[in-house]
């Protein structure tokens, strides 16, 4: 079976289209405030993460804590839960568990 460059081109063109169009898409979900930066410092990419993290797989409606509502001290007992909790470690692996803690002892420990 002969490719010729057309077909591989017009193939590659359509899957960068996808990529780009799917980073375009996570961009703007929700209001736009579950994004991930791209090049940042690592603690900005950090608090980013552990954002998007608790909203997708903590709290989603089919997640294990769904449409919980966080204040300061909920934001704490999750912080435990995150190193103790065998459910939380099954959903969520160590750079998650570590992010979303940073995300929630910077947005709620005032």
């Amino acid at each position: 079976m002969k490719v010729s460059i057309n077909d591989l081109l017009r193939n590659t063109s359509a899957i960068v289209c996808f990529v780009g169009l799917t980073s375009i898409s996570l961009n703007l979900s929700a209001s736009g405030s579950l994004s991930i930066p791209s090049a940042s410092g690592s603690s900005t990419h950090s608090y980013q993460l552990g954002k998007v993290t608790l909203h997708r797989k903590l709290l989603c409606s089919s997640c294990i804590l769904p449409k919980e509502r966080i204040n300061s001290e909920k934001a704490k007992q999750l912080i435990k839960r995150l190193r103790f909790d065998k459910e939380v470690s099954n959903v969520l692996s160590l750079e998650e568990r570590k992010a979303v803690a940073e995300y929630l002892t910077r947005r709620y420990d005032r």
